[in-house]
């Protein structure tokens, strides 16, 4: 039986995720904003076209991929809410009137209206209703309807936030300055501790483990296709202790700008999540071996922000028990001028930005590479990894 645990989130611009609960489909939602005044910097930053803001107990739902991309984690939210399990049959609702999920304040010069398109499986959105003026915040909420709905019906849509230029154009009434923007490429999310991954899927070397945690190694390497050219990595990954010894070595990378010969040998780089140098660090890697230390990240007095970066995040001591907690690591590669062979890496752990735009040389556009994760030492466990593409 097939079981691949890939997820295509379209337009994603916005990430949330709504996990597997009882016997429901894995349930997603994405974010795509087209507006034709003001820029996105940032969906939490006052400056942006348009923000999203969670709601009163919605807080740790939200999480930021260090790029300032962030996404809505909902998964708690229907456990916490889905008494006996989200099944088929049911009325559900994420939120409800008064205590809605997230709101939306729009800081552009034009009218804005956010809707929801292509759902399936039920989904609605539910809130305010109608444009909101320059200046406006609108709050919203979802609810789920899976009467009539076959079991594993997968519940998904697209949340959309349009400007009245643009909306009176897909219309058929014309533009007074509305911008059209192309079609924005699916983001991809795997989900490791759900019951649908196969490591048949993936090119694994040496031995993995599909536990009900994660896919887990201590000693193996594992890549995935990334199909974009420009992208952000996520992975939520977790180093172990074994018998809480405090160990103070072992670690986990993931593979970025990676190519693969005929003999699954790798060249590119990966990042490293390293106990034993106290330190994140970046090293390329050529034929399945890796070269030199190419920059590192630490907690150090003396950075020289060409080779040694400084983090107030990480630890100075091996025996601190971050190392062996759980982490979100991504990084951000992103190609200013496409004529060069340049291109810029930034990196966030659990969504705090401690590498901004550090100048590297990748791949060449359209070079077929892969992500994908490398274990040594100690065991480490791989909850889930996103491939968003760069926008």
């Amino acid at each position: 039986m097939n079981r691949k645990s890939t997820r295509i989130l379209f337009l994603i611009s916005v990430l949330i995720l709504v996990g597997m609960i009882g016997s429901a489909a894995l349930t997603s939602l994405s974010f795509s904003r087209d507006i034709a005044a003001g820029r996105i910097l940032s969906d939490l930053d006052g400056n942006a076209a348009v923000t999203f803001i969670p709601l009163s107990g919605y807080e740790d739902h939200v999480k930021s991929l260090g790029n300032g991309e962030v996404f809505f984690d909902l998964t708690e939210a229907l456990a916490d809410g889905a008494a006996g399990g989200f099944n088929a049959a049911s009325f559900f609702a994420i939120g409800s009137e008064g205590n809605e999920v997230f709101s939306l304040s729009n800081h552009s010069d034009l009218a804005v209206t956010l809707s929801l398109r292509e759902s399936t499986g039920g989904l609605a959105l539910e809130g305010n209703t109608g444009p909101l003026e320059p200046g406006e915040t609108g709050s919203y909420y979802f609810t789920i309807d899976t009467d009539g709905m076959p079991p594993g019906t997968a519940i998904t849509g697209i949340l959309r936030v349009t400007s009245d230029d643009e909306a009176s154009e897909e219309a058929g009434g014309g533009s007074s300055g509305g911008i059209v923007l192309p079609p924005l490429s699916p983001a991809i999310f795997y989900d490791f501790t759900l019951d649908q991954t196969d490591l048949e899927d993936f090119i694994a070397l040496r031995y993995w483990d599909e536990a009900p945690e994660g896919l887990v190694s201590n000693d193996a390497l594992l890549f995935i296709e990334n199909p974009y050219d420009t992208y952000t990595l996520s992975t939520t990954a977790l180093l172990s202790d074994p018998a809480n010894a405090s160990q103070s070595y072992g670690g986990y990378g993931l593979f970025f700008e990676t190519t693969l010969d005929e003999s699954d040998r790798d060249t590119g780089y990966i990042l490293q999540f390293d106990r034993q140098l106290a330190a994140l660090v970046v090293r390329p890697r050529s034929y399945g071996n890796e070269s030199h230390t190419l920059l590192r990240i630490m907690n150090t007095d003396s950075p020289n922000h060409t080779t040694l970066f400084h983090s107030d995040l990480i630890p100075t001591s091996l025996r601190d028990p971050w190392w062996s907690q759980e982490h979100e690591m991504s990084l951000t590669v992103t190609d200013p001028d496409p004529a060069t062979p340049e291109k810029l890496l930034s990196v966030a752990v659990d969504g705090e930005v401690i590498l901004e735009n550090y100048a590297f040389t990748g791949l060449e556009p359209g070079t077929t590479q892969y992500t994908g994760f490398r274990t040594w030492a100690v065991s480490a466990t791989y909850e889930s990894l996103s491939i968003t593409p760069g926008q």
